[in-house]
């Protein structure tokens, strides 16, 4: 795949800033270039926004409408090995040639607005350049960063919005308070257009009304969903749901008690959608979340070399992390692990090493990327959340430490999705 990361050129710059209406131009301005005598309908669009759960529950709701047999794209956010990763059509990713025919007229198209856009907003473009080209039905689409200024919003046309889990992150670009991130993330919301949304805590499901009420939208929660059984197996979990009278007899290919909460909310979608007039049955709601894949929560893995099984979740934030820890402590009790871990230095560090330390006894610390916690600080207060610290200089490194301390017992790899990508691109 070509590193579109390093290509200074295209992706890794930053935007000047964040205004809606420039970002609105720039895709109308982008399709313009790209297709000057072709009157092409608006790309249709389900959106996903919210903290957690974003890209699980778009990974599975594409899923179903691939195997209703709808052309389905899927934009989802950060990459993990590749950037090709974020703009896949039917489950497969974007080719280096598709992508790579697109800088051009996305280039121009910049040129002319005589201002920068950052690699989001490109790939953003890119996105929409690829599922038009080839007509697709209907994307599903996860929003980069909050909603309400997000490029995301400013492709194509919204049939269903969706709000996933909010909490506390990204707080220098959405605000400092609970309220202040909701709002941001409801801005994906339109008027008259319908948003399922998961179960969400008192400050932030008060923002989300208001903003439903000032929309005339109608909210379709995730409450509505009764969870009739569960049974965790290691690779996956089975799921009995009661939805519009029906009972769906689910299997999720992913671990995690915050995952039923995911697939309640693609399962919600789906029906939606069926009401608007796509032909979704029963058989390929069961199937499409059967079949759906999503890496980097709670993965397994094996890395040549390393004897341990290496478990990786890019639990970055308070809340993910809250939510591997009431998985391992269901799980296995009070047992603790080995891990591995990086955090960016804009995050919640405490918060995270709080949840950490009701599964991890040893960790090894490092730095994966310019804006991550410096291992030796980040291990100093891993000291102070009662755990014993470690420091590696890379990832092979982090691997082999963690595997000594592990004695064949799984190491968990946590706290950042560059992190997970890193690890993954280990075991190929």
């Amino acid at each position: 795949m070509f590193n579109f990361q390093n290509d200074k050129t295209f992706y890794t710059v930053k935007a000047e800033n964040r205004q809606f209406e420039e970002a609105q131009a720039f895709i109308d301005e982008v399709l313009k270039l790209h297709n000057p005598n072709v009157t092409t309908q608006p790309l249709r669009k389900v959106q996903i926004a919210g903290t957690n759960g974003k890209g699980s529950t778009a990974a599975m709701l594409s899923s179903v409408l691939i195997h209703a047999g709808y052309k389905t794209g899927l934009y989802t956010s950060p990459s993990l090995v590749c950037v090709n990763e974020r703009i896949r059509l039917n489950g497969e990713m974007i080719s280096d040639a598709d992508l790579c025919s697109y800088i051009p007229v996305i280039a121009r198209a910049q040129e002319e607005s005589g201002r920068l856009f950052g690699g989001f907003e490109r790939i953003t473009a890119a996105s929409m350049l690829y599922y038009t080209d080839n007509a697709v039905d209907i994307a599903v689409m996860e929003t980069g960063l909050g909603g309400r200024y997000d490029t995301v919003s400013a492709v194509g046309e919204l049939i269903l919005a969706s709000v996933t889990a909010i909490g506390m992150d990204h707080m220098v670009m959405l605000g400092d308070s609970l309220d202040k991130i909701a709002m941001e993330k409801c801005g994906i919301m339109r008027q008259g257009i319908p948003t399922v949304v998961h179960s969400q805590k008192q400050i932030a499901d008060a923002v989300v009304e208001k903003c439903a009420s000032e929309l005339d939208v109608r909210l379709i929660r995730t409450d509505v969903c009764k969870i009739i059984s569960v049974c965790e197996l290691p690779d996956r979990q089975k799921v009995q749901i009661q939805a519009d009278g029906e009972l769906y007899d689910l299997v999720i290919p992913l671990l995690g008690s915050y995952q039923c909460e995911n697939a309640k909310n693609a399962l919600l979608c789906a029906l939606e959608l069926k009401k608007q007039g796509f032909r979704i049955s029963h058989e390929d709601i069961c199937e499409g979340i059967a079949s759906a894949k999503w890496d980097g929560r709670l993965q397994n893995l094996k890395v040549r070399g390393i004897n341990s099984n290496i478990v990786v979740d890019g639990a970055h934030n308070p809340s993910a992390m809250y939510a591997v820890a009431e998985h391992m402590t269901r799980v296995y009790g009070d047992k603790k692990f080995t891990a591995v871990l990086a955090v960016m230095s804009d995050k919640d560090v405490d918060g995270v090493l709080c949840e950490l330390a009701r599964f991890a006894e040893d960790v090894v610390c490092l730095k994966v990327t310019p804006r991550s916690c410096d291992a030796e600080e980040l291990a100093k207060m891993v000291e102070k959340h009662g755990m014993r610290a470690h420091c590696a200089d890379d990832i092979r490194d982090a691997l082999k430490k963690a595997d000594a301390l592990a004695n064949g017992e799984d190491i968990y790899a946590l706290g950042s999705l560059y992190l997970a990508g890193a690890i993954i691109g280990e075991s190929m």
